[in-house]
Formats: C-alpha cells, sequence, structure tokens
C-alpha cells in the first residue's frame, strides 16, 4: 500500500487480514507511488491496482512507462470498492483540472 498522509494506512485497513502488506507511505503523487512500489512488485505473477477508475488508469500509465514488463502484469479488477457516479464524476473532474492545469502553464 502507497499513500501520503494516512492513505496507505487507510488502504492497507481494507485489506485481507491474511494478506501480506507493505506499507510505503512517503509517495505523495501517484508516479511516486508507483516508482516507490517497483522494489515490492519485481517478484510478483500478477499486479492489482486499487482505486478509482482514473486513479488506476494514470499508475498503469505510469507504470508501463517505468517498468512495461511489470505494467504487463497488472491485471483488470474483479469487483469495484465503490461504485457510483460520484465516483467517476469527481475522478474525471480532478483529471481534466491536471489537465487544464498543464495546458495553462
Amino acid at each position: 500500500m502507497s499513500g501520503h498522509q494516512g492513505e496507505a494506512e487507510r488502504l492497507a485497513a481494507l485489506a485481507p487480514t491474511d494478506a501480506d502488506l507493505v506499507i510505503e507511505s512517503t509517495a505523495r503523487s501517484t508516479l511516486e507511488n508507483v516508482e516507490k512500489s517497483i522494489p515490492f512488485l519485481q517478484e510478483a505473477d500478477v499486479l492489482a491496482i486499487a482505486s478509482d477508475r482514473f486513479h488506476r488508469r494514470r499508475a498503469l500509465s505510469d507504470l508501463r512507462t517505468i517498468r512495461p514488463d511489470l505494467g504487463g502484469r497488472v491485471v483488470e479488477p474483479m469487483c469495484s470498492w465503490h461504485t457510483g457516479w460520484w465516483m467517476d464524476a469527481g475522478g474525471g473532474a480532478y483529471e481534466l483540472s491536471r489537465r487544464l492545469r498543464r495546458t495553462s502553464t
């Protein structure tokens, strides 16, 4: 689990009790989540990204750019832990704001 300001710990609390977890609590962005997680992912046969649809897409793109071999091991989610239009609307609005900020600088 990777995330800043308690995000990793909150995600870890949602994991199955028998899961082997490593908590990385210093990453401050999606790119840092990916970069700092790579050492823990190298031996895994299958990888999964637990996040909303838009954040997952960005993390997967970052992973495929940095380590295409690992990006090829990511599986599609079997279920969604949160569903509803508000999840997609929130993620979509955030991604749009990121793109607008990039084009305005």
